[in-house]
């Protein structure tokens, strides 16, 4: 499979975007947590799904209900995150950072960057940069500076612009099978076309368990791969 590596990592200024979003996390019941961390000194970014959905507000004019917020956060120590998210009341999840559920506010996912997941697994060194390669999709390689107001974007723009779902930039793969599923499932709530290369990713990748998980998390029921998308 052959890779198209067109979009390194740029910053952006969308005031739109960062006064809708902003106040969203700010004003929330979880305000309390961004100012301890921030007052330790903490970068803090709200990546990908909730960046991802305001950015098809503005650039669409597609309402879709921001269901939860994934917050990575660098810059302190494990055992101080550890500390403040038990403080919190945050519960662990499986990917090695917090859930922090209110029964009227959307969730958080919390996790230290430095932790990410797909770094790990493939032993690159930690940046933002890396951070958002690891999303593999451009449609969510994007993440808001909470500090800076900044939108760091590796791909997402683009992907809306083009209407179609690819890669990021230099993509960090892994988990290749969830990925191929969230691609299928993103083009078909956004109704975006999937890149070729993407599509070959897909066919290759996708299965039927991975699929039922991701659908049922994201859309809240089952969802059957069609006849046209099964690997031969």
């Amino acid at each position: 499979m052959v890779l198209l590596f067109r979009y390194p990592m740029k910053a952006h200024t969308v005031k739109a975007i960062r006064d809708d979003l902003i106040p969203k996390v700010v004003t929330s019941w979880t305000a309390p947590i961004l100012d301890e961390l921030i007052a330790r000194g903490a970068d803090v970014y709200i990546c990908a799904g909730a960046v991802r959905d305001t950015l098809a507000l503005h650039e669409s004019g597609l309402e879709i209900s921001i269901r939860d917020f994934d917050i990575g956060v660098c810059g302190i120590s494990r055992d101080y995150f550890n500390g403040i998210m038990g403080e919190f009341r945050g519960t662990r999840n499986k990917y090695g950072g917090y859930e922090l559920s209110p029964s009227h506010s959307p969730k958080w996912d919390v996790w230290r960057m430095e932790d990410t997941v797909g770094l790990k697994k493939r032993s690159v060194p930690f940046s933002l940069e890396a951070v958002l390669r690891s999303f593999v999709l451009n449609f969510n390689a994007i993440a808001l500076d909470l500090r800076r107001g900044t939108i760091w974007d590796c791909g997402a723009l683009a992907a809306f612009r083009r209407r179609q779902i690819g890669f990021a930039n230099h993509p960090i793969v892994h988990s290749r099978d969830t990925f191929a599923s969230k691609a299928m499932l993103l083009s078909l709530r956004y109704h975006l076309s999937l890149s070729a290369e993407m599509r070959t990713f897909v066919e290759r990748n996708l299965t039927q368990t991975a699929l039922r998980h991701e659908a049922t998390k994201s859309l809240g029921r089952c969802f059957t791969i069609p006849e046209c998308l099964k690997s031969s």
